[in-house]
């Protein structure tokens, strides 16, 4: 009995050394935090076009799903631009515009390496002149010396294809389309070229191959008959699209005209290179796209009396951006998901008009020129849906171009 008691005694004193020596009671498992997601759904609800195209003349169906998804990411924190001729640069956010380079310049590119842009400094009234390199935070080079009047990066950031135009019809004007033109590359480390073909709106491909304009021929100062022609990283070139693959007959878009193609234009490869969107130019105004391996030509808009213009993939995704001017003599720009079918239009009568669209490198933002009664009044951006604009800069600005 004496035993048992001291027993019961020593038993608390046992159990609070067991717990003590356990560590206390058994911890329950905590489910992990939420993590945001790493997507965002792009814009599903849009304005309604206002080009001549009627509503059901889309060759696409309307989406019965959300478009096309694309990744989140921090908003590039610089847009370079050209004022007067000048190089700016502003934040994204409209703070702390600032003068790199003077002069008239034309054609700026931000590099896709981060912190250089590129840029055509005209040499003469004629429109053509030198190819410049220019360091965010360094002295520009010359790369190319005369007869520069297009550029574009690569996607490595090592080479610029660039158009070189001799003046054909001694008009003092050097036109692209029209006069004797050639697409070169130049590696931007060596300075060394090399001369791809004879041809115009140079383009580039994910994987380093160049997209551009064939001369076609040259009658009454208009190409006709030309191609897009793509070539791969050390291969030959081929045809992508030609004139006669562009469809005549458009009334099945609603638009009760036969029209012939006579040139193609602003060739732009998608982010995985698998489709080529382009402008068509003729009695009708076409905007077109095609599967690289081949296919039939998709029109995906239309315009009366006149042509799109260049053509800007978003860096993910299946939506393009392009300029559209309208017969009643305003500025439209046209962002539309190919697949889906969804567009959204900024300026409509009566509003102002936009031009030059350029997509920051997530390609959640767009930068687009806003056009005035005398010519170009603003930079302006639009991050959501619906065509809202915010003013960054105001004043005669052109060629938008993000940081990378």
């Amino acid at each position: 009995m004496h035993q048992a008691r001291v027993w019961l005694l020593l038993l608390p004193l046992l159990l609070a050394s067991a717990c003590a020596l356990g560590g206390g009671s058994t911890p329950t498992t905590q489910p992990p935090a939420p993590t945001a997601s790493s997507r965002e759904d792009a814009p599903t609800t849009t304005r309604p076009p206002t080009s001549t195209v009627p509503q059901t003349a889309t060759p696409r169906a309307r989406p019965t799903a959300a478009a096309t998804s694309v990744p989140t990411a921090t908003a590039p924190t610089e847009i370079a631009y050209l004022r007067g001729g000048e190089v700016w640069l502003v934040t994204a956010s409209g703070e702390k515009p600032r003068r790199i380079a003077s002069g008239r310049n034309a054609w700026l590119a931000w590099s896709p390496a981060g912190r250089a842009v590129a840029y055509v400094r005209p040499r003469a009234e004629s429109g053509g002149g030198a190819l410049i390199l220019h360091p965010i935070d360094g002295r520009p080079r010359v790369l190319v010396g005369a007869g520069v009047t297009q550029l574009a990066w690569s996607p490595d950031a090592k080479r610029l294809a660039y158009t070189h135009t001799v003046d054909r019809d001694a008009d003092r004007r050097l036109e692209p389309d029209a006069d004797r033109s050639t697409v070169h590359t130049v590696e931007v480390a060596s300075g060394r070229r090399n001369q791809i073909d004879p041809g115009f709106d140079p383009a580039w491909s994910p994987n380093g191959g160049v997209l551009l304009s064939t001369p076609g021929r040259v009658r009454g100062g208009v190409t006709q008959g030309n191609a897009l022609r793509f070539y791969p990283p050390g291969g030959p070139g081929r045809v992508l699209v030609a004139t006669s693959d562009v469809p005549s007959d458009l009334r099945q878009y609603g638009t009760p005209f036969l029209s012939t193609t006579r040139r193609l234009r602003h060739g732009a490869l998608s982010p995985d290179g698998k489709t080529v969107a382009f402008s068509a130019l003729g009695g009708v105004g076409i905007l077109g796209t095609r599967e690289v391996r081949g296919g039939q030509v998709q029109v995906q808009d239309l315009l009366a009396e006149s042509g799109f213009g260049p053509v800007v993939w978003a860096p993910v995704g299946s939506r393009i951006a392009y300029h559209a001017p309208t017969p009643q003599g305003a500025d439209e720009v046209t962002v539309l998901d190919i697949n889906s079918g969804n567009r959204t239009v900024f300026g409509r009568q009566g509003e102002p008009g936009y031009r030059e669209p350029a997509w920051s490198a997530n390609g959640r933002a767009l930068a687009l020129v806003e056009m005035g009664r005398d010519g170009p009044r603003a930079l302006v951006i639009s991050r959501g849906a619906g065509g809202r604009v915010r003013a960054l800069v105001r004043g005669p600005v052109s060629s938008p171009s993000w940081s990378r």
